[in-house]
């Protein structure tokens, strides 16, 4: 979402951002039709601000989706054909701008399927959705707004624990040798929750972890690095961090003498790295999940089709998850037979769509308590001399899943 143009709720937006609430229709071919055959699907993202690099792509990403499903002929419910709508909001990553926003689309705007962008803007807006039974899908880190006690939201980003233990696993397999791993994280619920996990799955691995917690406004690193790389870690993963502190990282671990790997568990914005530490400062290092070539239909399509659509990067392969999940959901109020989002929920857990990403459903129930993440496979890369990326290994998603 920096996040990346590999990844997602990272970045803190300034608070003097001025707030613009954004509603950008994306009318599918063939007209919208009337609301009363119109299913509307909301998008709270950044729009505007530091972190609007998230938010392009997943808006690109989502009418691409509702382009391609109202072409083929929409939602197929009780005998009638429903085309989707897309409206979407700007939160400026600022919580407080995306419960305006989500007040907006649900009150007055009648959406009830939405999409919510920010580990730490989900649970602002949750409540919200939750009140009036509105469906909520995550593309944001955490897990603190799942579970039972919230049957209808659903998170649409992977497990950044388990592309972490994808990556390590790999390095294992290269280096049976490699006994510690220091993992450097955001300073934040966020960070922490998936530092805990990491800790988990590096102890499955029989690979010693330890964590460091830094603020997410840092820029000098040397003082942290200086406290722990005397403890000699065989490998250094960011869990979660934006680019422009995992670049900033890497570069002084160099110069501080660290010689081991890095592991970049939420994607890797490649170029950030490059222009800071130079094209051997990572190499040697890994990065999982890589979406850097679809071979499924609609991966190709995806790629075919995402730059015609304003944000719409090919470069930006996670956002393709946003396009992917729309069509679970068209499974799923199909399979329900309902708008009823309670219904939609249960049917969600259920359905499946072989996307742009491979194969996707929603898993967890194990962790959960329902089907409430989304399942997909991890591939891994290895970052060459030459400052590109190679996949090495698939990691599947059942095998990761017993981490």
């Amino acid at each position: 979402m920096e996040l990346r143009p590999t990844r997602r709720a990272r970045a803190a937006v300034a608070a003097a951002t001025t707030f613009a609430l954004v509603l950008t229709g994306c009318a599918s071919e063939g007209g919208s039709g009337s609301k009363s055959d119109t299913i509307r699907v909301g998008l709270i993202a950044a729009l505007s601000g530091p972190a609007a690099a998230f938010g392009g792509p997943q808006q690109a990403s989502m009418a691409a989706a509702v382009d391609r499903i109202n072409n083929a002929g929409g939602v197929e419910l009780d005998g009638k054909t429903y085309k989707f709508e897309l409206k979407s909001y700007d939160h400026a990553y600022d919580p407080t701008k995306a419960v305006t926003a989500a007040n907006q689309a649900i009150t007055k705007d009648d959406i009830s399927f939405l999409q919510v962008d920010g580990g730490s803007i989900v649970p602002a807006v949750q409540p919200i959705a939750e009140k009036r039974d509105v469906m909520v899908m995550a593309l944001a880190g955490g897990d603190q707004y799942l579970g039972e006690k919230h049957p209808t939201t659903f998170r649409l980003y992977y497990d950044i624990s388990r592309s972490f233990g994808a990556s390590l696993s790999y390095i294992k397999s290269k280096d049976p040798k490699v006994q510690k791993v220091l993992g450097i994280f955001t300073d934040d619920e966020v960070g922490r929750v998936i530092a805990e996990q990491s800790d988990g799955i590096a102890k499955s691995l029989d690979v010693t972890p330890s964590s460091v917690f830094v603020s997410r406004d840092a820029t000098d690193f040397a003082p942290v690095l200086n406290q722990v790389l005397p403890k000699r870690p065989n490998v250094i993963q960011f869990g979660g961090m934006p680019p422009s502190q995992y670049a900033g990282i890497v570069k002084t671990a160099r110069q501080l003498g660290y010689e081991g790997a890095f592991i970049f568990p939420d994607t890797v914005y490649l170029p950030a790295v490059i222009d800071t530490a130079g094209p051997e400062g990572a190499a040697g290092s890994v990065s999982s999940p890589f979406f850097g070539a679809f071979t499924s239909e609609e991966g190709k399509y995806w790629t075919e089709h995402i730059a015609n659509y304003k944000g719409g990067d090919p470069s930006q392969g996670w956002s393709a998850l946003a396009y992917d999940n729309l069509f679970l959901l068209k499974a799923a109020i199909e399979k329900a037979g309902t708008l009823d989002t309670k219904k939609v929920s249960e049917a969600m857990q259920e359905v499946s769509f072989d996307g742009a990403v491979g194969q996707v459903r929603y898993g967890g129930k194990d962790q959960y308590g329902l089907n409430q993440i989304i399942e997909l496979d991890f591939p891994v890369a290895e970052i060459q001399k030459d400052g590109t990326l190679k996949q090495v290994t698939v990691v599947p998603a059942a095998e990761a899943n017993r981490w």
